[in-house]
C-alpha cells in the first residue's frame, strides 16, 4: 500500500503578459513575458522546480503571393535562476531565424536555424538534467488534407 501526504504548504503565483501588433498586413511583431513565483510557507525557501523569468520577442514578414513566403526572427530570454540548493544557473538569450513557404496547395516547408550563438541553457534548471539543444537546423513539412 502506498500513502502520500503533504508535508507542508506552499504558494505558487505568477503572471503573463502577451502583446501582438500587426504594423501592416505583411509585418507582425510580438512579445511575451512570464514570471512564476513559488515559496514554501513553512521554511520561506523558494520552490526548486519553478522556471526562471522567461520572455520572447519576434518579428515576422509575410508575402501575399501564391507561395505565401514568410520569414521571422525571434529572441528568447531566460533570467538567472538560483535553485533551492543555492546553485546559480545562468540566464540566456537564444536567437532563432525561420522561413517557410507553401510548396503546393497542401504541402508547406519550414526551415529554421535555432540557437544561433550555440548557448547552453535550461528552462527549469533543477528539473532538467540536460541542457537544451545547441545550434541546430530544423526542417519541417506540413501536409493538409
Amino acid at each position: 500500500m502506498v500513502v502520500t501526504t503533504n508535508i507542508g504548504q506552499s504558494l505558487v503565483k505568477g503572471y503573463e503578459l502577451d502583446l501582438r501588433y500587426m504594423a501592416t498586413s505583411h509585418l507582425t511583431t510580438w512579445g511575451n513575458f512570464t514570471r512564476t513565483i513559488g515559496k514554501n510557507n513553512d521554511s520561506g525557501q523558494n520552490l526548486s522546480r519553478i522556471q526562471p523569468r522567461l520572455g520572447n520577442v519576434g518579428v515576422r514578414l509575410d508575402s501575399n503571393g501564391g507561395r505565401r513566403l514568410w520569414a521571422e526572427a525571434t529572441l528568447m530570454y531566460g533570467s538567472t535562476f538560483v535553485g533551492s540548493t543555492g546553485l546559480e544557473y545562468p540566464g540566456f538569450h537564444i536567437y532563432t531565424v525561420r522561413a517557410g513557404a507553401n510548396l503546393t496547395g497542401r504541402l508547406g516547408l519550414t526551415v529554421a536555424l535555432e540557437n544561433l550563438l550555440d548557448q547552453r541553457y535550461r528552462f527549469i534548471p533543477n528539473l532538467a538534467s540536460l541542457d537544451q539543444p545547441g545550434r541546430q537546423v530544423v526542417v519541417a513539412t506540413d501536409f493538409s488534407f
